[in-house]
């Protein structure tokens, strides 16, 4: 509807395409950036005749051509690496335009005006000034790398950020101190080893500095100011702060798989996201947990329906996989010994009228464990034998819960910060992890060691699942 409007009011400022083409409106930068999902851009958007205070007299609304003409400017200037490429008389026309209109309109119809335009004016001409304080930086004078245009647009900085990383680098690089045998001793001899031991002593300056890393990567801070972009936001339905709504949870799935059954495509990437728990740091993990599970999915369903289906916390996993293969999906609750308390270490169990079980207990006592030998056809135990004292035990313990041709569905770190929840005891190879079952009597149909050193490294610096594509 805004965008047919456009249509009766020619003198307004828009594009025209063929019939075929989509159109958003947009606010921000219009003439700077081509909006995310590739459409051309469609601006519009003050009184095309503005009367004046009185009434008494029309101006055309000089808001479109003022930002045409900072944008032709700020085009210019980034197109170069110096100023000699900037036109202020392309600034000085806008101003004078808009000065115009308000001594003609008078200064409070004007400023009205101009408060309830959408005209990105004011954004164009806050990235004219940034790119101008960057331009007249002295790194930027100075040429070289660090002041380099394409490294800096290769990295997705924008002139502000960068001036602002630039003058922290400064900073740091006055209190670095190098070790002495590797200023004095450590020379590199190649474009490559060059680089890469850039990368080395500045990880050391900026550690040193207390700049690094970016983040804790398991408790993240409420005031992270890139805590939304950095957390992958679940797809799952919620209700509150931190809980589900489990029954929108079922239908989505529900609806899921009768796309399925009907032969119709399923979304990968939208599967996967939808099997992230809510607001969790630990996105690489569980991203790499969920593609686990979509890939044995078909293998575990080989056998039909199943009955009891068993996770630990909360069945996120279950609803999210296998809501339509579980007759009952039941939880499992860690119940640790407590001398005030010696109760909390025995197992019990609450049965709901339709069937499903909360259990509690301790796995590391297979008496204590609270869950009938063969009851289960499924187990999920997503990232809980780190925090097992004595997994060798635990894992006979689960083994004696399934059903002959069960799965046991399992995930554990090989490297991770220390997270107590309330302890953290051990890692896994993929080596260890084999010993492991082959001690419950376990057979191992499938295993996925994701990652390298790369993805290690940088997350224990805290970055997150948008530092990473896809195949990393």
């Amino acid at each position: 509807d805004p965008l047919s409007s456009q249509d009766r009011f020619p003198e307004c400022v828009g594009v025209t395409a063929e019939q075929s083409q989509q159109f958003s409106l947009r606010l921000g930068q219009p003439f700077l950036a081509t909006s995310p999902s590739g459409e051309a851009s469609f601006v519009q958007w003050c009184t095309p005749a503005v009367p004046s205070e009185d009434d008494k007299q029309y101006a055309s609304c000089p808001f479109g051509r003022a930002v045409g003409l900072l944008g032709s400017s700020f085009r210019r200037l980034g197109e170069g690496v110096s100023l000699e490429h900037f036109a202020p008389e392309l600034v000085a026309d806008a101003q004078s335009q808009v000065s115009n209109f308000a001594r003609e309109m008078g200064a409070a119809r004007a400023g009205q005006e101009a408060w309830t335009s959408q005209w990105p004016m004011w954004q164009v001409l806050g990235r004219l000034q940034q790119r101008l304080d960057f331009l007249q930086h002295p790194l930027s004078r100075s040429g070289g790398p660090l002041g380099s245009r394409t490294l800096r647009r290769a990295l997705g900085f924008d002139d502000e950020a960068w001036r602002l990383a630039m003058d922290e680098l400064d900073r740091v690089a006055q209190q670095a101190k190098m070790p002495a045998a590797l200023r004095e001793s450590v020379r590199c001899v190649s474009g490559p080893s060059c680089a890469a031991e850039l990368f080395g002593r500045l990880h050391l300056a900026l550690y040193d500095a207390d700049v690094l890393p970016l983040r804790d990567p398991i408790f993240v801070e409420n005031a992270d100011a890139l805590l939304p972009e950095l957390m992958l936001k679940s797809q799952s339905a919620h209700e509150g702060e931190g809980d589900y709504d489990w029954l929108a949870l079922l239908r989505e799935e529900t609806d899921r798989e009768a796309k399925r059954g009907e032969g119709q495509a399923v979304d990968r990437s939208a599967e996967l996201s939808s099997m992230m728990p809510l607001a969790h740091p630990l996105q690489v993990d569980r991203m790499q947990l969920a593609h686990f599970i979509l890939e044995v999915k078909a293998e575990v369903l080989a056998g039909g329906p199943m009955q009891r289906c068993l996770e630990w916390d909360q069945p996120f996993l279950l609803v999210r996989a296998f809501a339509a293969h579980c007759r009952w999906m039941d939880v499992y609750s860690y119940s640790e010994p407590s001398p005030s308390d010696p109760r909390l270490g025995l197992p019990g169990r609450h049965e709901y009228n339709a069937g499903t079980r909360h259990y509690w207990g301790d796995m590391e006592k297979e008496e204590n464990f609270g869950v009938d030998p063969e009851s289960m056809d499924l187990i999920m135990c997503p990232f809980v034998f780190e925090h097992v004292s004595q997994p060798w035990v635990a894992i006979r313990t689960l083994a004696r819960s399934l059903r002959p041709g069960g799965f046991v569905i399992w995930s554990a770190p090989m490297f991770q910060q220390y997270h107590g929840s309330p302890h953290d005891y051990y890692r896994f190879t993929p080596k260890g992890v084999q010993a492991l079952a082959a001690h419950a009597g376990l057979e191992v149909t499938r295993l996925y060691a994701p990652g390298d050193l790369s993805l290690m490294n940088g997350v224990n610096m805290g970055m997150m699942l948008p530092y990473w594509r896809k195949e990393q």
